[in-house]
């Protein structure tokens, strides 16, 4: 994937800077659940646009490591929009996605004289290949996303073929577009903003993490990004079923950005900031809208890009740490707390509760489960009973954390498949205080349920500094 990352994501994606075409539901599907479109123009004549393309230019030019070089301007000259919409949140949503980009008529070239340079520069050796048999010039790359140009001034790209053929019906008119009446479009203005992204479907999504759980309560949200004189203007709208839900909800955002303004009284941007925010309501919907100087928005960019630079640098190596005896056993450890990303209405302090008939669960990939322990302990054994452990078999990971944000794989296992009972698994002996039970992926329904969690070793022990987090 090295030439699609360096030269599409970051020459199409970078392309977000230049002349756009307004947004155009015509080109988009009628099942679109979430959307977004970003104003070249805008952007491009934007303090801040300015500042990102410059940016991005000079970040090209140190890290340009091909031998063909890649020409930027002449890529911003042709790219004029982009637009992005997905028909699921859930079951791969990656895959029911597309990118519209509208380009100009020297891009198709200007994209194909590239790769041919890349193959020429390279022997022929190149993660990408032209797909034949198809009506259209169309690229896979890594044989994971298609790069197509049904026309001259068209770029359609996707994970699935299937998708990019839906969304020329689409544009074509042989499939219906979303009308200007649908929620997830009906209350979106994009004059003045250079970017607009709308969802819809919030309130009925079977998981979602605690931390976003106020999303749950909105049928949808918005975001327009975009400057106003000499501010970066942003707005978030959180679309509602009722006036009851709107009240309840502008309560808990002013009640958050009273709790900013306390907290946070002496940071000067920060107070500046609260203090901007405008919170509008409706029957239907709560508004949240914000100002702040662009030339101070420029100097934080500046500051953050500098901070990475320094972040990026060779950090000493840490000294070995010692080795450690790898026995099995020892005292039952007490849990203190357990949280999870996210469950489907039985909760994660089910695992831990002793009570075969209880059980956490949760669907969709990259689930967990978290255990902080009642105290600093040597931990020797994991035992887990994996709720319908009898009929499948799972693949998860045993992580640890001193502090709870830092996690260190101990092993990687695959239960039984014959067992619904407590299972032993042993680990390195670890000093610890967090302990994380992580499955990449749950097989059949997709969903990972425990019924009981349980930890053995030594208690009290005293725990290895803490690493130092490299931002």
């Amino acid at each position: 994937m090295k030439y699609f990352t360096s030269f599409l994501m970051s020459a199409l994606a970078t392309g977000t800077l230049l002349t756009a075409a307004p947004f155009d539901p015509a080109r988009v599907s009628a099942d679109t659940k979430w959307l977004a479109h970003v104003d070249l123009d805008g952007l491009k004549d934007s303090k801040v646009g300015s500042f990102i393309i410059a940016r991005i230019k000079s970040e090209l030019a140190k890290k340009e490591q091909t031998k063909l070089s890649i020409d930027f301007d002449g890529i911003l000259q042709q790219i004029h929009s982009l637009t992005a919409y997905g028909t699921s949140f859930e079951d791969s949503p990656e895959n029911h996605s597309v990118l519209l980009v509208q380009a100009g008529p020297k891009a198709q070239s200007i994209v194909e004289g590239f790769l041919a340079g890349q193959e020429l520069a390279n022997d022929g050796k190149v993660p990408f290949k032209t797909v034949t048999g198809k009506s259209f010039p169309t690229y896979l790359f890594g044989n994971e996303i298609y790069l197509t140009f049904p026309r001259k001034d068209l770029i359609l790209i996707s994970r699935q073929f299937d998708q990019v053929e839906r969304a020329l019906s689409v544009i074509d008119g042989r499939l219906a577009p979303i009308k200007r009446s649908d929620p997830l479009i009906a209350s979106t203005n994009p004059g003045g903003f250079f970017f607009i992204a709308s969802a819809n479907g919030f309130n009925r999504l079977k998981e979602m993490p605690a931390q976003a759980r106020l999303l749950q309560k909105a049928a949808g949200v918005q975001v327009a990004l975009g400057e106003t004189g000499s501010n970066l203007a942003a707005r978030v709208t959180l679309l509602t079923t009722d006036s009851e839900v709107s009240t309840n909800m502008t309560k808990v955002v002013e009640g958050m950005l009273a709790m900013a303004s306390f907290v946070q009284i002496q940071d000067q941007n920060l107070s500046r900031l609260t203090q901007s925010v405008t919170v509008d309501q409706s029957d239907r919907a709560v508004s949240i809208g914000l100002t702040y100087p662009s030339d101070e928005v420029v100097k934080l960019l500046t500051t953050l890009a500098t901070e990475h630079r320094a972040s990026n640098t060779t950090a000493p190596a840490a000294p070995a740490a010692p080795e450690v005896a790898d026995s099995i056993g020892g005292a039952q450890l007490k849990v203190n707390n357990v949280d999870a990303r996210s469950d489907n209405g039985n909760l994660a302090r089910n695992a831990t509760d002793s009570k075969p008939e209880t059980y956490w669960a949760a669907k969709g990939s990259m689930q967990w489960i978290r255990c902080e322990l009642e105290s600093p302990s040597l931990l020797r054994e994991v035992r887990i009973a994996w709720k319908d452990g009898d009929t499948r078999k799972i693949r998860f990971s045993i992580q640890t954390s001193t502090n709870g944000s830092q996690w260190k794989t101990l092993v990687t296992r695959t239960s039984s498949g014959s067992s619904s009972g407590l299972e032993s698994y042993n680990v390195p002996d670890t000093a610890t205080q967090w302990v994380r039970i992580m499955v990449p992926s749950a097989p059949g329904d997709g969903v990972t349920a425990i019924s009981d969690l349980q930890f053995f070793g030594d208690a009290n022990v005293e725990l290895p500094p803490a690493p130092v987090a490299l931002q």
